[in-house]
């Protein structure tokens, strides 16, 4: 996180306060995406060929 957005924000109000809120919730999702695959790996070796039907 840059501090002089934070700042930026404050000035200019909403419509970047949007942005940052924006980035926001892309990086979460990513993160969440991440946890996903991972999960998905997971399952996905311990219970076999059951999985594959599940990915259509």
């Amino acid at each position: 996180d840059k501090p002089g957005l934070v700042h930026l924000n404050l000035v200019t109000g909403p419509l970047d306060d949007l942005m940052a809120h924006s980035n926001k919730l892309k990086a979460e999702g990513c993160r969440l995406e991440t946890d996903l695959t991972e999960l998905t790996a997971k399952f996905g070796t311990r219970s076999g060929p059951g999985q594959a039907g599940a990915g259509r």
